[in-house]
């Protein structure tokens, strides 16, 4: 199969709608009061925040800011608050530091230098603190994917 531009125009007004329709259809369905997401500053967390304050309110969407200082990035953190701002999303900004680091801390053969192994530590943290947070506030887990993740 040839790819051609043709192939991959689609009416992004009606998948922007189609989207909010299933974000707001889920919310409804299963009784939360909300949505909470990690919002990086990124473009992938800065749509899912958008497109969920579009969908349900920005008053019903919580974003966690988890910054840490191995890997901390001022206009990331600026983007996020900007797009907080811009869509009336509750925000909380929590520095991970102290959390990854006990947890290095806690695993016996932990290799610092192991890039791959400290990336997968810090992105399960992060998950462990938006769980935390949209159970504690019956809400919901909304984020973003791609092929390959959902693979």
């Amino acid at each position: 199969m040839k790819l051609t531009l043709d192939v991959l125009e689609l009416d992004w007004g009606e998948v922007e709608e189609k989207i909010k329709r299933f974000i707001r259809d889920y919310v409804k369905k299963t009784g939360a009061k909300g949505i909470v997401l990690g919002l990086s500053g990124g473009v992938d967390s800065c749509t899912v925040a958008a497109l969920s304050a579009l969908a349900i309110g920005g008053e019903k969407v919580l974003g966690l800011m988890l910054p840490e200082k191995e890997t901390y990035n001022a206009q990331d953190i600026k983007h996020a608050e900007t797009v907080a701002k811009k869509f009336a999303l509750k925000m909380e900004k929590i520095d991970i530091t102290r959390t990854l680091e006990a947890f290095y801390r806690s695993i016996p053969s932990f290799d610092p230098k192991d890039k791959l192994c400290k990336g997968n530590i810090k992105a399960r943290t992060r998950m462990i603190y938006i769980y935390y947070y949209a159970n504690k506030f019956n809400m919901l887990v909304c984020g973003s994917s791609d092929k390959s993740e959902t693979m």
